[in-house]
């Protein structure tokens, strides 16, 4: 099966092919409309009707270029890893601070957290933490 993308529309074998939803064509990211318009200047929460598990639910942009825009870091209180949401991270560090990830990609703030082992990735010892307003860990 050939994906391509040519003069903003998605095309599968030659066809336009409309999915309403997320492709992924070699290492970029594109949001398909039901048309097979490929949609761009787009910034919105994606649910799995149209993630169709390409990518974690949640929100997104898509650039002028059409392309799922690329960074690592916060934004809008979810952790991205280069442009795709960060689910289930557990600890992080950025910046030099540390933050909670949840499963949903979620940046734990204003609470206790109890990080185990597993979701510690090596930063912290086991136990419970608290995180303030902003998300970084309160040492």
């Amino acid at each position: 099966m050939t994906k391509s993308i040519h003069n903003d529309n998605y095309y599968v074998n030659g066809a336009i092919t409309g999915i309403g939803g997320v492709v992924k064509i070699g290492d970029d990211y594109y949001l398909i409309a039901a048309s097979g318009k490929v949609l761009t200047n787009i910034e919105k929460h994606l649910g799995e009707e149209l993630t169709k598990g390409v990518i974690p639910v949640g929100p997104y942009k898509f650039g002028e270029d059409c392309k799922l825009e690329r960074f690592t870091g916060i934004k809008n209180g979810y952790y991205y890893v280069d442009g795709i949401i960060g689910a289930n991270a557990g600890l992080i560090q950025l910046d030099g601070d540390y933050y909670f990830i949840t499963k949903s990609g979620l940046v734990a703030k204003n609470q206790k957290r109890t990080i185990t082992e597993e979701t510690a990735n090596g930063f912290v010892n086991p136990g419970r933490y608290t995180f303030g307003e902003d998300g970084k860990m309160i040492i």
